[in-house]
Order: C-alpha cells, then sequence, then structure tokens
C-alpha cells in the first residue's frame, strides 16, 4: 500500500545484506524484505556545565531538585532512525 500511496520504499537484502536501503522502483522479490522508510524519531538532550563536570540530560522537562536552567547551555538534537543515532541530523544550539 506504501509504495502505491507514494511512500518511499526500503528494501533488505537485496545486494546489502546487512542494511535497509532505497529502492526507486522496487520489484518485491520473495527473498527480500520491504517497508515503508520509517519516520525519524527526533530526540533533544542538554548539556549542564556546573562546577562539577560536564553532564548530559535526556529528561522530558529537563528539570530536577539538583540542576536549574542556568547551568543548561546548551541543547543536542539529533534523529533516531532504526534506534540508533543519525549523525548527519546532530544539531548543537547555544540557550
Amino acid at each position: 500500500m506504501g509504495w502505491h500511496e507514494g511512500k518511499i520504499i526500503e528494501v533488505f537484502g537485496l545486494g546489502y545484506p546487512d542494511m535497509w536501503y532505497y529502492e526507486d522502483d522496487p520489484c518485491f522479490e520473495d527473498d527480500c524484505a520491504y517497508r515503508v522508510k520509517p519516520e525519524p524519531e527526533t530526540m533533544t538532550a542538554k548539556l549542564c556545565i556546573d562546577a562539577y563536570g560536564t553532564s548530559l540530560h535526556m529528561r522530558p522537562d529537563f528539570r530536577d531538585n539538583y540542576y536549574g536552567d542556568e547551568n543548561f547551555h546548551f541543547t543536542l538534537t539529533f534523529d533516531i532512525i532504526d534506534g540508533k543515532p543519525d549523525s548527519a541530523s546532530i544539531k548543537i544550539e547555544e540557550l
């Protein structure tokens, strides 16, 4: 259905046995797996820099009783694809 809806189709096992890759005109072979390319999940983390050093926080609200907003100096945003961070999508912004 995804192919007919114009979605990107990926194939696993045809020429590249260890990875999913884009197939511009899938032939839907019986010995390959196909899927609609999954939407990446975006994750955000904040860097806390204080007297104790640097730490990375990945919390929904980035707050607890120990760290205040004044200690957060940067945010890191990146996509997760197939359970792995996509290094090409990493963005660092100063707060």
